[in-house]
C-alpha cells in the first residue's frame, strides 16, 4: 500500500498500524502496509472467483504512460 504517517508526526510507527485497510497488515520492519495475500486482488481476504473475474475485466487493456 505504501508508507503511512497517519498522525503527520513524521513517523510511520504503531499508532499508523491501525490505518491498514482490509486484506493488510502492517509489517514493523518496513514501516507500512503490507497485502496480505498478494492473490487476493479484491482483497476480502479469500483468492476466489471474485478475484479472477477483477483480473479477466482488465485483461487485454493497455495502460497510458507505458510506452
Amino acid at each position: 500500500m505504501g508508507s503511512l504517517d497517519i498522525d503527520s508526526n513524521g513517523v510511520c510507527d504503531t499508532d499508523d498500524a491501525a490505518h491498514c485497510g482490509p486484506g493488510t497488515y502492517w509489517d514493523y520492519g518496513q514501516g507500512l502496509c503490507v497485502i496480505t495475500c498478494p492473490s487476493d486482488i479484491n482483497l476480502d481476504g479469500a483468492v476466489a472467483i471474485g478475484d479472477l473475474l477483477t483480473l479477466l475485466s482488465d485483461f487485454a487493456n493497455f495502460c497510458e504512460g507505458l510506452d
